[in-house]
């Protein structure tokens, strides 16, 4: 019985050998370049098939740069120019990828080293990026991206922020030179960052043109909240300088309701009825009525507890002329100012 076993195991026909995948990856159109000081940063999305529509598995990421002299135009570059001068600058994997890519979008930042930090500026650069298969079967090339960088303006002086109600208030001075020490400073607008940390920051908002305040209306209560903010040079592309030193504020609500108005009051049998327009504050809480016999008298608090709607049903100790004011009062127990005196004939 084993012999048998044997015979037909040796009789089972081999599979014929799968040819490997040579199927190149296609590739992007997007590659979108901006400065960061003296850095070039590459942004662009990532390929998801083959050239044949079949889901890719991909090897690693070629990025290809080529320095140029100095032009404001980009020269009539060809593909097979970048294959025969341009230098592969890094080789990105799967891991290093998922290091650079937020919200679909790869980050990479090449920075092009010269014996002189300003030598940058003096010249012109193109890049293009190739993706590879497990085969390291190689994809067309990207479109070709041009840059000229220029000396951005250096770090704006941020003033210490300021906690106003529902918002945080940042107020700067623009920078004085550009980065190369040249002026006027190149300024086509601001980017402005806030972080949960002071090394985590994200951008929040760009501002155009020489507009130095921006108030941040996304923040909560009780929160500490840090921010830096810096220049925009160029426009497209764009060219950042430094990011200005960070600052902390703290979103503590001391901020009191409005003042109640629209307040009425109508005389029934033994009792006084109070009401009033409502406030619209989101963190409103209540309200306090207070009672004088006099106009310049002391005021006493009616209500025992926190009203909780804008009328109040009032039994005065006597009859005579009494004077009500009404404040609001939020989740924080800040209490608006007192509204004006209403006067009331208690007859």
């Amino acid at each position: 019985m084993l012999a048998g076993s044997l015979l037909l195991f040796s009789c089972a026909k081999i599979a014929d050998p799968r040819p490997p995948n040579l199927t190149p990856p296609s590739s992007i159109q997007d590659l979108h370049l901006e400065q960061q000081e003296n850095r070039i940063i590459l942004d662009f999305s990532m390929p998801t098939a083959y050239v044949d529509g079949q889901p890719l598995d991909l090897f690693n990421v070629a990025i290809y740069r080529l320095t140029l002299p100095r032009a404001d135009q980009p020269p009539p570059l060809l593909s097979a120019q970048m294959e025969q001068s341009g230098q592969i600058v890094q080789r990105l994997g799967p891991d290093d990828l998922q290091k650079i890519v937020r919200n679909g979008r790869y980050r990479f930042e090449d920075v092009v080293a010269f014996p002189d930090r300003n030598f940058i500026f003096q010249r012109s650069f193109s890049y293009s990026l190739r993706f590879y298969s497990p085969r390291k079967v190689a994809s067309s090339f990207s479109n070709l991206a041009f840059i000229s960088p220029v000396a951005p303006a250096l770090a704006p002086q941020l003033h210490p922020a300021r906690a106003i109600e529902q918002a945080v208030a940042l107020d700067w001075d623009a920078p004085r030179q550009n980065m190369d020490g040249s002026a006027p400073p190149r300024l086509v607008g601001y980017r402005i960052f806030r972080g949960a940390t002071g090394r985590t920051l994200d951008r929040i908002a760009d501002i155009e043109g020489d507009v130095r305040h921006y108030a941040d209306a996304a923040v909560t209560p009780d929160m500490t909240y840090y921010y830096a903010v810096q220049a925009r040079s160029t426009e497209e592309p764009s060219a950042f300088g430094p990011m200005s030193a960070v600052i902390a504020v703290s979103t503590v609500d001391v901020f009191p309701p409005a003042v109640p108005g629209g307040i009425g009051a109508t005389v029934a049998g033994s009792r006084v009825e109070l009401v009033w327009e409502p406030n619209s504050e989101i963190d409103l809480q209540g309200y306090n009525v207070y009672r004088s016999g006099a106009l310049d008298g002391g005021f006493q608090k009616v209500n025992a507890a926190l009203l909780s709607v804008n009328g109040l049903s009032d039994a005065p100790p006597s009859r005579g002329l009494f004077y009500y004011r009404v404040s609001a009062v939020d989740s924080k127990g800040n209490e608006s100012a007192p509204s004006e005196a209403l006067r009331v004939d208690f007859q």
